[in-house]
């Protein structure tokens, strides 16, 4: 049975596959209350199920978003002894099969474009899409949209066709999920935490 998470998004995703198939699954918009939901959607199905593996998106994204994932699947792992699997966000949405741009938001008017699990490229929402047309995956705040919209864009948001779950399934499907076993989850951020120095420690 696999337990999978992804805390990298505004949604926070949760998943319990068995025998191939979904058997709960809740995916809800997070403002900023990534823990809050976290620990709601596992407090219905983790008490119950037993996962031999867990599966968490691990980055790139934002600091504590990441962290809260990360942090609970490597404790749910070790309380239960099950396997662990570490899957970036390219990943999972390169298992729509078609290779559309990843954009992410990151604080105020940053977007970055994901190229890999540990590339990724800076712009404002005032540049952003030069020269693009197609359509692109992305998550993006209502703050990004409106700056992108304003500055006159023609904006193509491509919504993922499969679900959390369902992409999870393929990956394991194909065999592609032992690729990913890791001994301990890490966290990949877009960029360094925005951790203030206390004016005593200086």
């Amino acid at each position: 049975m696999i337990l999978a998470i992804n805390t990298c998004l505004r949604k926070v995703e949760v998943a319990l596959i068995g025998e191939g198939k979904v058997l709960y699954e809740r995916s809800e918009d997070s403002d900023r209350d990534h823990t809050e939901k976290i620990f709601e959607f596992l407090k219905e199905i983790v008490p119950e199920h037993t996962p031999d593996k867990i599966v968490v998106i691990a980055g790139p994204g934002a600091f504590t978003s990441i962290r809260i994932g990360v942090v609970v699947a490597n404790t749910i792992a070790f309380a239960s002894q099950a396997e662990i699997y570490q899957i970036d966000l390219k990943t999972l949405f390169d298992q729509e099969g078609k290779p559309f741009p990843i954009f992410l938001s990151a604080g105020k008017l940053e977007i970055y474009e994901l190229k890999s699990e540990k590339e990724f490229i800076k712009n404002d929402a005032t540049a952003f899409l030069e020269g693009i047309e197609e359509e692109f995956y992305g998550d993006l705040s209502d703050t990004h949209l409106e700056a992108l919209e304003g500055g006159g864009k023609k904006i193509l948001v491509q919504k993922r066709g499969l679900t959390f779950g369902e992409a999870v399934i393929k990956l394991s499907k194909e065999g592609k999920l032992d690729n990913f076993k890791v001994d301990q989850a890490e966290a990949v951020y877009l960029k360094p935490p925005n951790i203030s120095v206390s004016k005593k420690q200086i």
